[in-house]
């Protein structure tokens, strides 16, 4: 009796004790595979959401930078315009611009050639006596008072233009860290899924360490990565 009680409970690898430690291999395994298929998902959902993020940043600024180009073309002709018109009234006025009648004269011949935007810097310009005050500048496109708002207008644009793109190269770094994060998790979801597979509980253990390290790798990238 006590042989045969010996013979019906043997003490080999597929007793008791393996089955226990298969079945908290696969607990822990299917606790494993569920975060990272949750935050597979999640990681590929941002990843692409960052793919928009960038898709409208450069669109934004080749748009700006579109408009840029054409303020500053405008800007250019206005500035050309403004530059013969002054040099048609400063040829006619060459000496004459002290004189009280010529000087009048000569405003009347600019309300009908100067554009408004350049009559400040004009006016500014002929307060200091430009025609006896050796100190005052040559032309009043030297005068803080001249400005050019189609110019200005070109320059804000592609200040908004090049911080558009830096936008755009931001999230698509972004994207891309997502892309690696999601890479660990699958890792997670390939050592996870092999760990049931195997019967030795040594490498079995190894494994399933190798799954939950790529899994803490997974979640440590994704929490230190903007959310959009």
């Amino acid at each position: 009796m006590a042989g045969s009680t010996q013979a019906a409970e043997p003490t080999t690898e597929g007793g008791p004790d393996w089955l226990l430690s298969q079945r908290t291999t696969e607990l822990v395994a299917t606790v494993l595979l569920s975060v990272a298929v949750l935050l597979t998902a999640f990681s590929a959902w941002q990843a692409t959401r960052w793919s928009g993020v960038q898709a409208v940043a450069f669109t934004e600024a080749g748009g700006a930078t579109t408009q840029s180009v054409a303020e500053l073309n405008v800007a250019s002709a206005q500035v050309a315009y403004d530059a013969t018109t002054f040099s048609s009234f400063s040829l006619r006025y060459p000496n004459g611009l002290g004189d009280p009648t010529t000087r009048e004269e000569a405003l009347r011949l600019a309300d009908r050639l100067i554009r408004p935007e350049f009559r400040p810097a004009l006016d500014a310009w002929l307060a200091l006596e430009p025609a006896v005050n050796p100190e005052a500048p040559r032309t009043p496109f030297e005068m803080e008072e001249y400005s050019n708002q189609r110019q200005q207008e070109a320059f804000r644009l592609q200040a908004f233009a090049e911080e558009r793109v830096e936008d755009g190269k931001a999230a698509n770094q972004n994207g891309d860290d997502y892309v690696l994060a999601t890479v660990f998790l699958a890792s997670t979801l390939f050592f996870g899924g092999v760990s049931t597979k195997i019967d030795s509980p040594s490498l079995r253990g190894v494994v399933l360490g190798l799954a939950g390290m790529s899994l803490l790798i997974g979640v440590i990238r994704i929490l230190s990565l903007p959310f959009h």
